[in-house]
Formats: C-alpha cells, sequence, structure tokens
C-alpha cells in the first residue's frame, strides 16, 4: 500500500484509533455481578455472563477469589479490587462449593 504525502495522517489515524480504543478497554474497570444464573461481567460497552455449570468450585487465597473451570484458565478477583470480599464470598458460595 502506497502512502502519499497527502494520506499518511488519515492511515495514523487509522492505526492509532484501535490502538487507543484497545488502551481504553483495558484500563477501565470491570465490576462483576453474582446472579441466580452466574457471574456476570459488566464492560463499557458489553456484557458477558460465565455461567455456574461452567465452574468446577472456587477457593480464597490470601489475595484473591478463584473460581475454577475445569479446562480452562481461572477467573480471579482480587480482594483488593472488591468493595466487600466476604459478601462477594458468600454470594459465590451460595452457588459453588469451596474446593
Amino acid at each position: 500500500m502506497y502512502v502519499g504525502p497527502d494520506s499518511w495522517p488519515l492511515s495514523l489515524a487509522q492505526l492509532m484509533v484501535p490502538v487507543g480504543i484497545s488502551i481504553f478497554m483495558h484500563s477501565e474497570p470491570r465490576p462483576y455481578v453474582v446472579t441466580s444464573v452466574g457471574l456476570e461481567q459488566r464492560l463499557p460497552v458489553a456484557r458477558r455472563l460465565f455461567q455456574w455449570d461452567d465452574f468446577a468450585g472456587y477457593t480464597r487465597t490470601d489475595d484473591a477469589l478463584v473460581l475454577h473451570r475445569p479446562w480452562r484458565l481461572d477467573l480471579r478477583l482480587a480482594l483488593s479490587d472488591l468493595d466487600d470480599p466476604d459478601a462477594v464470598e458468600t454470594g459465590i458460595g451460595q452457588h459453588l462449593p469451596a474446593a
């Protein structure tokens, strides 16, 4: 692709806009909500649901609540990011067994 002197600002913008959106999305907080169906992740432009059937159980470490998923990466919730870690653990414990 030829980038002439008149088209380089447009080409640079086409490259930088997706990079900027990606950086913005990764720096935004990702709140989670415990529901009867599963754990809902609320992103600025979408919602994602992790169903309880996808998890085998959970454990609490010194710094995180770890929700274990067979054959997939575990989902880690940092205790420092939670407003009330004990209440979150109680909510998760109603749906998952402690491992």
